[in-house]
């Protein structure tokens, strides 16, 4: 099984599960940042038009697909997908057996609700140490230091795309933990949707993350 896949000339891991928590128990016990995102689709799109958000999923220590959508792009088979949609739930598994304490960071406090309700409802065993929104602070470096003084192992970010991947790129060297994990922040969201309306979300974002594709690819044919 190939460990890398590639969507969109953006290239993602696709290691098997225990390979990859073999990775993730490293980093929780590393000395330097680790960085894993979970990569969705409306970041592949954003990526292949602006380098610095390339440049930063192609720089993770682990860069996980979000969806089965991208997976299926990339001719991944059905049980690889599922295996993937699991993959917060092992990391936090390794998070709690290793007594690893987590922070919070978003761009609001509406975020953080949305992200604390999520953690309560199924990784409640989960040590939250703080919480942050930037809409909170004038400067990033308030940030910074506020997640500094802590001292988590876990940065927990739940930014949207591209304002993550930016701060991490401007931040990586300046933050105090052993592992930066960016979320889904597409998944969080239709995670407190009804079903219908979660349903409909789905249908119309792999409509046009299809066709995105399918105009990437009808375009590098004809250059």
């Amino acid at each position: 099984m190939a460990k890398k896949i590639e969507v969109m000339n953006i290239k993602l891991d696709n290691y098997p599960m225990r390979e990859a928590m073999m990775l993730v128990e490293t980093f929780l016990n590393n000395t330097v940042l680790n960085t894993i995102e979970e990569i969705s689709r409306p970041m592949i799109v954003t990526a292949a038009g602006d380098a610095e958000v390339k440049e930063c999923i192609e720089a993770l220590d682990l860069a996980v697909p979000g969806d089965k959508e991208i997976l299926a792009e990339a001719g991944v088979s059905t049980s690889i997908v599922e295996r993937n949609n699991s993959f917060f739930y092992e990391f936090a598994k390794r998070v709690v057996r290793n007594n690893k304490k987590v922070f919070v960071l978003s761009e609001d406090e509406e975020g953080i609700a949305r992200a604390k309700k999520f953690l309560a409802e199924g990784y409640g065993r989960m040590e939250v140490l703080g919480t942050c929104a930037l809409s909170d602070y004038a400067e990033e470096a308030g940030v910074i230091n506020e997640i500094n003084i802590l001292m988590p192992d876990v940065i927990l970010s739940v930014l949207s795309s591209p304002m993550q991947e930016k701060f991490l790129l401007r931040h990586k060297g300046h933050l105090h933990a052993k592992v930066w994990y960016g979320m889904n922040n597409e998944g969080l969201i239709d995670h407190e949707s009804g079903r219908a309306r979660r349903k409909i979300r789905r249908i119309m974002r792999r409509l046009a993350f299809r066709r995105y594709v399918s105009d990437y690819e009808k375009n590098k044919s004809e250059d």
